[in-house]
């Protein structure tokens, strides 16, 4: 399987004002650009512009609330589901307009301490079928500490909705969470990240056909080496598996991917 991804091709800007409450203004404008060369289908421009208010009151807190509005560009009208049967219903656009408005707030007890969680509402509509929009709460908790000097833990659990774009006929599905992440400086350049998510997924809007369930496991490991200042080597080797009770959309893969990062 061969995929490429480029993502957050964009700029932030933020002005504000300092005081015993400091208030500051976010806009953020980002591109992601998805192509696969076995699945023309889901080709897609993704553009996104957020707005929003940051305050800092000064105890170690910061509290944003954010709306972020999102254009969906498919290349393609969609042909066949990922289960690689065409669609019950025909070709079909899945362009789409996705709003979203967000409470964060994190706060560090320590320096090398962080807690963080959101909760927002997520309404997305379809510029064609509007029997596939959906919207509904998303919620998100973060913790993160430091183990010893050279380990860093991420722990996060969340509760998000996500479009079905399969051959069954869900709108959506509701997926709670669960990530472990901790960061290993092993030298003073090589820096390992490796990885454990599970993901617990509840298809809604089958209709006749029956509720449609699946977990996901992705786990592995991450590598980053500095090969000078803003430029950075990265690797990653991870395992995926689905396990639906739909037995033709299981599948497990092994996914190494390799690449250069450069910062301007």
């Amino acid at each position: 399987m061969k995929e490429f991804n480029r993502d957050r091709n964009g700029g932030r800007r933020r002005a504000g004002f300092s005081g015993m409450i400091a208030g500051v203004g976010i806009v953020c404008a980002t591109t992601s650009i998805n192509a696969m060369a076995h699945y023309d289908d889901a080709d897609y421009d993704y553009t996104s512009l957020e707005g929003g208010v940051r305050f800092v009151p000064g105890t170690g807190a910061e509290i944003d609330f954010v709306y972020r509005r999102t254009d969906g560009d498919y290349k393609n009208l969609q042909v066949n589901g990922p289960d690689g049967l065409p669609l019950l219903t025909g070709p079909r656009s899945s362009d789409f307009d996705q709003d979203a408005l967000l409470m964060r707030v994190s706060y560090r007890p320590t320096e090398d301490s962080r807690l963080a969680g959101r909760i927002g509402y997520t309404k997305r509509s379809y510029d064609v079928d509007s029997s596939r929009d959906f919207s509904g709460l998303t919620t998100g908790f973060d913790i993160e500490w430091a183990q010893s000097g050279a380990v860093q833990m991420l722990v996060s659990v969340a509760r998000d909705i996500e479009p079905d774009d399969s051959a069954i006929t869900a709108s959506y599905a509701d997926a709670k969470s669960f990530a472990v992440r901790p960061t290993i400086q092993a030298t003073g350049k090589i820096k390992l990240t490796p990885f454990f998510q599970f993901v617990d997924r509840t298809f809604k809007g089958e209709g006749s056909a029956g509720e449609r369930k699946e977990k996901f496991y992705a786990y592995g490991i991450g590598a980053n080496y500095e090969i000078r200042r803003n430029l950075n080597a990265v690797f990653d080797l991870r395992r995926e598996e689905r396990n639906a009770n739909v037995d033709s959309l299981d599948f497990d893969a092994n996914i190494v991917s390799a690449g250069i990062v450069a910062r301007f």
